[in-house]
């Protein structure tokens, strides 16, 4: 079965793993040409410890040198409604924090984003998605919509 017409593509951002503490949760590298907007998902599991730092890092290739984007660092930089964005805390489980970039104004086509997490008696659980919109081709299959297998999508 053909999807209908879809207007955005799904990719891992941060794949799920064991937990994480004192070290740096590396993105998955996200290819945003052919895209307009991108919006990414930070989903926390259990944490008793804050993050250090969330950036956003771009570069010309997938596997080419990644450096961060300016206006993007979570805790310093501004957010929606021009507030600076707030870090998670130890108090944080289950939370969901996001980027929502409009990749037409990024320097290079290719992301991923850093959450780097604090030293705390157990850690962070963390994983995060991406989806990639206002495509200039519309994915028509669930594989071409960004997931793993063409049955891995129900249409009710």
């Amino acid at each position: 079965m053909s999807l209908p017409t879809l207007d955005s593509k799904w990719f891992p951002a941060i794949a799920p793993a064991a937990i994480i503490d004192n070290a740096a949760a590396t993105g998955v590298a996200i290819d945003t040409r052919g895209g307009d907007y991108l919006e990414i998902i930070m989903n926390l599991g259990a944490t008793d410890v804050a993050a250090v730092s969330i950036t956003l890092e771009a570069s010309a290739t997938s596997a080419g040198a990644y450096t961060a984007v300016s206006n993007s660092v979570f805790g310093t930089d501004a957010g929606i409604g021009g507030t600076v964005s707030v870090l998670p805390t130890a108090l944080n489980d289950g939370g969901l924090f996001g980027y929502l970039i409009d990749v037409r104004k990024l320097p290079f086509p290719f992301v991923k984003i850093i959450y780097t997490c604090g030293n705390g008696a157990a850690g962070t659980f963390i994983s995060a998605v991406a989806r990639l919109s206002n495509l200039e081709r519309s994915p028509r299959t669930a594989v071409e919509a960004g997931f793993k297998v063409s049955t891995a999508l129900v249409a009710i």
